[in-house]
């Protein structure tokens, strides 16, 4: 009798000592996991800066072409015989300060938004002849974590 009691002490020993090793993570495994997922974290920490970074640079060139393209428009329906690249200059300046646009800087009057662009137009001939074509051409320049960044257009105007 004693015999099978020792083997059954034996036995609830060894289940005991199996279950320990099963209850939980040691302390190195639990370091491991925690370095493993903190890399994860840093790439991932990584891929969204890149990511906010080109977004915001996308924007910043689709808003620079929607605001190219509105000078151009403008430009071109203003331009009569004597018209100047003075006065088209002037009209872009006026153009990117308008209300709902935002201006140039240093260029907009009180009460109105400045941004990020500076623009230039250039019309060929610079003064308009009374027939034939002008060329017009509208450049919108940015600069853009510490790269500068340009758009540009050209059209012709038929008078």
């Amino acid at each position: 009798m004693m015999k099978g009691l020792n083997m059954q002490h034996s036995n609830y020993l060894e289940r005991g000592e199996q279950r320990r090793k099963e209850q939980g993570f040691t302390l190195i495994e639990t370091m491991i996991a925690m370095l493993i997922g903190g890399i994860v974290l840093l790439a991932l920490g990584g891929m969204l800066t890149t990511s906010i970074r080109t977004n915001q640079q996308s924007e910043h060139r689709m808003e620079a072409v929607a605001k190219a393209q509105s000078i151009m428009a403008y430009v071109s329906a203003k331009i009569t015989p004597n018209y100047t690249q003075t006065t088209a200059r002037s009209q872009a300046r006026q153009q990117l300060c308008a209300p709902g646009n935002i201006g140039l800087v240093g260029a907009c009057t009180a009460g109105r938004r400045e941004s990020i662009y500076t623009s230039v137009v250039t019309l060929t001939p610079t003064t308009v002849p009374l027939t034939g074509s002008v060329g017009v051409h509208v450049q919108l320049a940015w600069t853009e974590h510490g790269m500068n960044k340009t758009v540009s257009l050209s059209s012709q105007v038929v008078l």
